[in-house]
């Protein structure tokens, strides 16, 4: 199974090798998240706000068992690829 996502122009590619199985159901819970600043205000341009907000992102999803596939960090915005577990609702994340 291959997953085909864009971000700001430049595609990627997600190669799924392994389904995760459940009592009644197998397969995998891929999302796709973008988190934007407010006004679209270009904040994290420091490399050390990016690596802060990547620390930030990885223990929240570390946190709630949510499995990052691909995190890319933009200016003012971040794309994000993640394996949840069943039991958290989409509305949650």
């Amino acid at each position: 199974m291959e997953t085909q996502t864009t971000f700001s122009g430049s595609a990627i590619k997600i190669q799924v090798t392994e389904y995760q199985h459940y009592e009644n159901s197998v397969g995998n819970n891929l999302q796709s998240i973008q988190i934007t600043t407010k006004y679209r205000y270009k904040m994290m341009r420091k490399e050390v706000l990016q690596v802060e907000c990547k620390v930030a992102i990885e223990e929240a999803c570390k946190k709630h068992k949510i499995e990052v596939k691909i995190l890319k960090i933009m200016n003012e915005h971040v794309h994000m690829i993640v394996d949840c577990p069943r039991t958290l609702s989409v509305a949650k994340l």
